[in-house]
């Protein structure tokens, strides 16, 4: 197995489980930045993989407890050793679950986070971890975000990440019924937008929907400020 290490825990990777990506560090860095009014208590992660994005929450939200689920069991297996190796083990646990089939007995959620590997319209891969994890007939947008807003406090957050091109039908599947926050990213100003994050208000009274855009480097080639920023307390190339 290989290694990715940050600054206050290190995270294993496996063959079988997809690799870290930028994507998932941006997510989980940038997420309910503008939701600071009260702690976050219960978070969950659907398609866990590694296990990073539940890790950099739990070293943001302190107070946070982490529920991580992933239908690939090589995944699962690997963000339960690799949550019990950081500090944060006591907050964490990953089971191998089908997020649709998910339980919650009667509890709700503060924050539900994706970062789904991108399997609308696109071709299933050979392998049988690409087959598990990508093929829309195991879990659709729609499907997610209909049973992520069940499954949230009434002012709670879904919050993911996807490929710009499904803009689209992460919109069919809100229907305007909930206020939005997007970030768009770019590699650099001028350059195509490539991924979005989109986050999703529950609680929809008095709050208007919001854009912004997010370059990873600079004219120069340089890591943007922003970007730098965002990481500085868990990449340790920052």
């Amino acid at each position: 197995m290989s290694q990715f290490s940050c600054k206050k825990f290190d995270v294993k990777q496996h063959e079988k489980v997809f690799k870290i990506t930028t994507d998932a560090t941006l997510l989980g860095a940038l997420c309910v930045q503008y939701h600071s009014d009260k702690p976050l208590q219960n978070i969950l992660e659907i398609g866990s993989g590694t296990g990073i994005i539940s890790l950099m929450l739990a070293q943001r939200f302190p107070e946070a407890s982490i529920l991580a689920l992933d239908n690939n069991p090589h995944a699962a297996e690997l963000s339960k050793y690799n949550f019990n190796q950081s500090n944060f083990s006591d907050r964490l646990d990953a089971k191998c679950m089908d997020f649709l089939k998910y339980e919650n007995h009667g509890l709700k959620f503060d924050l539900i986070i994706s970062n789904p590997p991108y399997f609308v319209n696109d071709t299933p891969a050979e392998s049988d971890m690409a087959r598990t994890a990508r093929h829309q007939g195991l879990l659709s947008y729609s499907n997610m975000i209909e049973k992520s807003m069940q499954l949230l406090h009434e002012t709670g957050i879904f919050s993911m990440i996807c490929p710009y091109r499904y803009e689209d039908m992460i919109d069919q599947s809100i229907q305007n019924a909930y206020p939005t926050h997007k970030i768009y990213f770019a590699h650099q100003k001028g350059a195509p937008i490539r991924n979005m994050m989109t986050e999703i208000y529950k609680e929809s009274s008095n709050k208007a929907s919001t854009k912004e855009n997010f370059y990873l480097k600079d004219s120069d080639g340089q890591y943007t400020d922003s970007y730098r920023q965002c990481l500085k307390d868990f990449l340790t190339i920052f």
